[in-house]
């Protein structure tokens, strides 16, 4: 979290929420509504929702489903918050979504099926009442074994009709076959309300810039290039030695988090965290300025509230 006045809070939690077989660790996967929600690496079965001010906490473990929770949101029509899982269909081809009701513990079959499988390692972005994920372009091009269309590189899921939107063409120019860790790269953010578009230089060993696109018009998918970032100060800032020793580990070392004004948090090597002002370019350091060798940080944009996951006369407590 961060707000205008400096400050600093730690807290510890016991993230030992995984199955006594599953040796795996865990990592923070997103917020949404006060909610903190975290994940194990390997077994993608589990979810761990915990409001840090009231302490409520909820372990969704969906193992018997062999279903991955990808996404965690409110409904508007039901107020109550829901689990969104993921789940592939070996005789069809075609991944299904199971809606699951956090409030009533019912779940509830998407009746409509897709091909196009949403990233997993993010909480989706929520605009326009869609959640909005990248397409996993990897785990598509082994399933079908194909490349990934272009035309279908963002996944939108209506929350209120709880189906299968759309999916989105990203801008620019189309990616070349051969290009190497095609779309692996590509990461969404909201910008003023916008769905952003963050394009990374798509060569592993040298992003030098990051390109962000503004989706002006959503009906029409009209984007428009709003800033290029040069990040050549912030990865010299670091030193050839580490940037060297680092970058074989990472497929997507420059992480884009959160816009906080004119300002565009960036998490270089699951290390570093950088402030960049996008009207100026310059950049500044954010959080810890030492981080131990076997450290590794995942931010993300949150905001503390008091709402629970139980309802109160219709509304949350």
């Amino acid at each position: 979290m961060m707000t205008t006045a400096a400050s600093k809070q730690r807290i510890k939690i016991d993230l030992r929420f995984a199955s006594p077989d599953r040796h795996c660790m865990s990592f923070l996967y997103g917020s949404h509504n006060g909610f903190l929600l975290f994940k194990n690496i390997h077994c993608d079965t589990v979810l761990f929702i915990w409001n840090p001010i009231t302490h409520e906490k909820l372990i969704l473990d969906t193992d018997s489903l062999c279903h991955a929770p990808c996404a965690f949101y409110f409904h508007p029509k039901s107020r109550e918050h829901r689990v969104l899982l993921r789940f592939y269909n070996k005789a069809t081809r075609l991944f299904e979504f199971i809606v699951v009701s956090l409030e009533t513990k019912l779940s509830r079959a998407i009746t409509t099926s897709f091909s196009h499988p949403p990233f997993l390692e993010k909480n989706p972005i929520i605009l326009n009442g869609a959640l909005h994920w990248p397409v996993d372009g990897v785990q598509y091009e082994t399933l079908n074994g194909i490349q990934l269309p272009c035309s279908n590189s963002i996944i939108a899921f209506d929350m209120d009709r709880e189906e299968v939107l759309q999916t989105i063409s990203h801008p620019g120019n189309q990616c070349a076959p051969s290009a190497d860790y095609l779309h692996i790269n590509m990461q969404i953010i909201d910008m003023e309300g916008k769905l952003c578009y963050c394009d990374c230089n798509p060569s592993y060993y040298s992003c030098t810039e990051i390109r962000l696109w503004i989706l002006e018009d959503y009906e029409k998918q009209v984007w428009v290039k709003r800033h290029v970032v040069n990040t050549d100060s912030i990865m010299n800032s670091i030193g050839e030695k580490y940037r060297a020793s680092e970058r074989p580990m990472f497929k997507n070392y420059i992480e884009l988090v959160h816009m906080y004004g004119d300002e565009l948090l960036i998490n270089l090597f699951s290390k570093f965290l950088f402030l960049c002002n996008l009207q100026s370019g310059t950049f500044r350091r954010a959080g810890e300025k030492r981080i131990g060798v076997s450290t590794r940080i995942r931010p993300v944009a949150h905001i503390n509230t008091l709402v629970s996951l139980k309802k109160m006369d219709g509304r949350h407590a």
